[in-house]
């Protein structure tokens, strides 16, 4: 069914930059715009972007952008909320199934006023749930109390829930309202299935540079496999802050690795997937944590996209897709001694890695397509708007 479908606080600095956020909203659009649904794509109007110097609207792959100037003032940021409204009003008139989907907004105050604009407007809402926010480390108290109340209220405000995980599911079963779940997306080209680089001696780990602690751990793995291992190396693909690189980059120094290591980062896409595609294998550790648990890593579905094993662990998402040896490689804790044994199987056995990561990549187009997940998504939306 036709509709106009409004992402609110579910993107950043969108479609000026890469996150995994972005890439989420951009497929779930690529899923539903075939279906004659128009999508909009509106930034967070309380932190507003710095990659625009003035309130922007544009077009890209056929969804409507709008960014807001980086704002600092209570009154601007009263002008980028009634500008939302404005926007919001606009296209309630064009279409009488009108949709808006929240995802991640800053605050439960936030929250509540999207909820308002969108009752007045005749808005269905719909919460796309990626987070269980109380679970996030290190935030001021003011932030907790607002992380809880948004976790253990948003149901009660909205006419449907998107979770990411079963851990979401459940959380969200009291609210009882109409659910799907939408798991991580990838594109998963048709007829590919034996398009597979053979694999070199190296492994990737795409993460943030600020978790220097997992990142040393795997360092440190990496140089327990180094006399037995000659030629296996790792590839770390880095994001964030300078001065979070260079210490990673100083840490590398400081054990002897620096032939055995490279850094990248800022990498274009197709060069990111080309050098997945060659990998030995692809390493996303996760945590026994509550945040894990509710979690699911876009990454996920990106790496086994180009069909190369996962070395991951058996947590929150993990054991409803994959199984271990069969599509995916199950690893001990990150700061076990044990974890390195995982990086061994995989090369001591080419040939078993380029199996793995070919029935990863299976798994990926059964449950993770964006086409498919669209066009259940697009199902779902149609039955709640009756």
């Amino acid at each position: 069914m036709s509709s106009n479908i409004v992402f609110v606080d579910s993107t950043t600095e969108y479609p000026y930059r890469f996150s995994a956020g972005n890439t989420k909203v951009e497929l779930l659009a690529k899923g539903l715009i075939p279906h004659g649904n128009k999508i909009t794509a509106i930034n967070s109007p309380l932190i507003g972007e710095n990659v625009v110097d003035e309130y922007t609207v544009s077009d890209y792959l056929d969804i409507e952008c709008h960014s807001f100037q980086k704002k600092k003032t209570i009154g601007s940021i009263f002008k980028n909320f009634r500008t939302l409204y404005k926007v919001l009003k606009v296209k309630s008139k064009q279409n009488k199934d009108n949709v808006l989907i929240i995802s991640d907004p800053q605050y439960f105050l936030i929250f509540l006023l999207e909820i308002f604009f969108a009752k007045v407007l005749k808005y269905k809402v719909v919460r796309l749930l990626h987070e269980w926010h109380s679970s996030v480390k290190n935030v001021s108290k003011k932030q907790k109390l607002g992380f809880y109340l948004l976790d253990n209220y948003f149901g009660y405000f909205c006419d449907a829930i998107l979770p990411i995980s079963h851990f979401l599911e459940d959380r969200s079963v009291k609210y009882k309202k109409p659910m799907m779940l939408v798991p991580i997306l990838a594109e998963y080209p048709e007829n590919s299935i034996d398009n597979v680089r053979p694999a070199e001696q190296y492994f990737v780990y795409c993460v943030g540079a600020q978790y220097f602690h997992v990142i040393n751990r795997l360092l440190q793995h990496l140089n327990t496999m180094n006399q037995d291992y000659p030629t296996v190396s790792l590839v770390l693909v880095l994001y964030g802050e300078k001065k979070f690189i260079n210490i990673i980059q100083n840490q590398i120094g400081k054990l002897g690795l620096e032939p055995k290591v490279t850094i990248k980062s800022k990498l274009p896409q197709e060069e990111l997937y080309k050098l997945f595609r060659g990998a030995l294998g692809l390493i996303i550790p996760l945590e026994d944590s509550i945040q894990d648990k509710a979690r699911f890593s876009q990454k996920i579905a990106e790496y086994i996209s180009c069909k190369r094993p996962i070395i991951t662990n058996k947590i929150g998402e993990i054991p409803y897709y994959f199984e271990d040896k069969v599509n995916a490689v199950f690893a001990a804790p990150i700061e076990s001694d044990d974890f390195v044994f995982s990086l061994k199987y995989l090369a001591n056995n080419p040939e078993k890695a380029t199996d793995i990561g070919l029935m990863g990549f299976e798994v990926g187009v059964k449950y993770f397509n964006y086409k498919t997940v669209g066009n259940n998504l697009d199902k779902f939306l149609s039955a709640i708007k009756k």
